[in-house]
């Protein structure tokens, strides 16, 4: 356990019967038990980000989960970063190191430490829940293993100093068990998610969506049911405002001819047997969802789906057409190669502005949201703070999400929208939230 307490005294600030490491001490001992530490890191991490997810919208959540991460390991290599960009301006080896010396914070040090940062933040930010608490519980795990590798891997700059101390107190078996406890920590919560997976299969419709466990779990559920006032009955997911509206947006299931990943548009393709099957997955998983409506495109293969989730709720789909694929003129019922064989200047062009160029003899993605938003928006006005499911297309679900969330529409294609995939919205009083994105039926 001294090893541990080194450990943790050298990689946090939190006080553990001692005093944090100094120069004169020696690290490098404890060195296998950094990876445990980052462990223990990970799980706070892990907690406070449950915490504020539940009480902040996500960029907030995600910066206060990022905030709390530097202030536990005190910014711990954050310094030494910012020496080494500022570095970049010397012109030989002693001026870097002179540089490096410095205690000041140069403007190269300052621009590299704000990206670092910003990246961060948008990584924890961007990530679903599922694997953002992985990534949240391994990545300081892992990164703490490094310092054990890089050790033997790399000679330290000077022959004195803390550097080198470090690295005459690091052993090869001390590298092999820091090593190992990562890789170990890693693959453990990886199979123990996808294990979770294959065992809850059978029960999806119950707990993919909310834990719908009796005894305590309903009695808690019945509490926080009561004190977010909710109406409509928002999912047990979330912490929910009493005005939220929330929005259940789905793609149809897969088609027949899936695989040969043909433009079909307005094209009125059928639902392949798997289709069907992953809608049913999808409406057993929403089953304890309590919906209001189901909205549909007038395309037989969102009207199926739609028919197929609204049956566990007793509701048939309300069809809007305004809600259809986006028309792709006459590259309906083309491949993407057979179109760059016929018209290669046009779908390279169509490649390249994606949120500009129109199909040619049909729409384009300005035209496509022109023509869905108002119907999306007239729903929402009619279910206020209610949970509502909308079933329709990949292009016009990408068209929904870029209005909803502000986005430019060319970033359309940067939202997955896989066959019968889940994404689910929030919106009170004009203020859009993604809650969750293209969460597939399996």
């Amino acid at each position: 356990m001294k090893g541990a307490l080194e450990a943790a005294r050298y990689l946090t600030i939190v006080p553990v019967g001692g005093r944090r490491t100094t120069v004169g001490a020696a690290p490098g001992r404890a060195v296998a038990w950094f990876p445990a530490i980052g462990l223990l890191i990970g799980g706070v991490l892990v907690l406070v980000d449950r915490l504020v997810a539940w009480a902040f919208p996500m960029l907030l959540a995600a910066l206060l989960t990022v905030t709390t991460w530097k202030l536990m390991t005190g910014g711990l290599h954050l310094d030494g970063l910012a020496d080494c960009l500022d570095a970049l301006g010397g012109h030989d080896p002693s001026q870097r190191l002179m540089i490096m010396r410095d205690s000041r914070i140069g403007a190269f040090g300052a621009i590299g430490l704000i990206l670092f940062l910003l990246l961060e933040l948008a990584a924890v930010a961007e990530l679903a829940s599922a694997p953002r608490w992985r990534a949240l519980l391994t990545a300081p795990c892992v990164a703490r293993a490094m310092p054990a590798l890089l050790a033997r891997w790399f000679p330290s700059a000077r022959s004195e100093g803390q550097g080198a101390r470090f690295q005459a107190d690091v052993t090869p078996r001390a590298v092999a068990v820091a090593l190992g406890c990562a890789g170990v920590a890693s693959v453990a919560v990886r199979r123990g998610h996808r294990g979770g997976r294959g065992r809850r299969t059978h029960e999806r419709g119950r707990r993919a969506l909310h834990d719908h466990a009796p005894g305590r779990r309903d009695r808690r559920r019945s509490r926080c049911r009561r004190r977010a006032g909710r109406v409509g009955g928002a999912p047990d997911r979330f912490r929910v405002d009493a005005r939220a509206t929330l929005i259940y947006l789905l793609r149809h299931g897969e088609v027949m001819g899936a695989q040969t990943r043909r433009f079909i548009g307005h094209l009125d393709v059928a639902l392949s047997p798997r289709g069907e099957s992953q809608s049913r997955i999808q409406a057993a998983r929403l089953g304890q969802v309590p919906l209001t409506a189901i909205y549909t495109s007038d395309l037989s293969r969102a009207r199926v789906t739609g028919t197929i989730i609204g049956a566990a709720h007793g509701l048939v789909p309300t069809v809007v057409p305004a809600l259809r694929e986006m028309d792709m003129g006459r590259w309906d019922g083309l491949t993407g190669a057979e179109i760059a064989e016929r018209e290669p200047q046009a779908f390279e062009k169509w490649m390249a502005q994606i949120g500009e160029f129109p199909f040619p003899g049909g729409e384009s993605v300005p035209d496509l949201v022109a023509r869905v938003w108002p119907a999306v928006a007239a729903i929402v006005t009619k279910h206020h703070a209610q949970s509502i499911a909308i079933v329709a297309h990949g292009g016009t679900n990408r068209a929904i999400l870029c209005r909803a969330l502000g986005l430019p529409l060319a970033r359309l294609l940067a939202f997955g929208q896989d066959y019968a995939a889940l994404t689910v919205l929030e919106t009170i009083d004009g203020a859009w939230r993604l809650r969750v994105l293209n969460e597939q039926p399996d």
